[in-house]
């Protein structure tokens, strides 16, 4: 708490006041990141696009995002390690806010489904695969490649796989 004192520019006893303690210091700044990134995932979700140019904005919007706020990647990944937090109430919400990232994932796939344009068999499954895909680009880290060129290249997997041909496809 020091540390965050001396950066913020005030004193120990005024963090205090508004955090009884260091997490839930931890968990407003986790909470204001996610609040942060579900404000940007609702412009591409809401946009009058066909469905791989949604699905191309979302990962672009995820990839930027994390990129630019790596503190934040860094302990959102954290915590979804610890994600079985029963009777912990900022880990319980933070389950709820994660869930609430899916679930606009999910909505998405399913619009593909009933449009006839994806098969979608297990949609929370699909969900959590191209989050997962994100976060390993993400994690593997290329600075050779924009955030452009990486979200063009996890949707391209993502939706179309990287066989040349359907032969022997299960």
């Amino acid at each position: 708490m020091e540390d965050v004192a001396r950066r913020a520019g005030a004193g120990k006893g005024t963090l205090y006041r508004y955090f009884p303690d260091k997490e839930s210091l931890y968990f407003a700044v986790i909470f204001a990141g996610i609040e942060e990134l579900k404000g940007q995932i609702r412009a591409p979700l809401a946009a009058d696009d066909a469905l791989e140019d949604k699905i191309r904005s979302l990962v672009a919007t995820l990839v930027a995002f994390f990129r630019r706020n790596r503190l934040f990647f860094r302990l959102m990944n954290q915590e979804d390690h610890n994600i079985g937090g029963e009777g912990q109430p900022h880990r319980k919400r933070w389950f709820a806010e994660r869930t609430g990232l899916v679930d606009a994932i999910v909505e998405l796939l399913e619009y593909g489904r009933q449009s006839g344009v994806l098969q979608v068999v297990h949609p929370r499954l699909e969900a959590q695969i191209l989050l997962g895909m994100v976060r390993s680009v993400l994690r593997a880290d290329q600075p050779d490649l924009s955030a452009v060129e990486m979200s063009d290249e996890i949707t391209r997997i993502y939706l179309c796989g990287m066989r040349t041909g359907r032969e022997g496809f299960i």
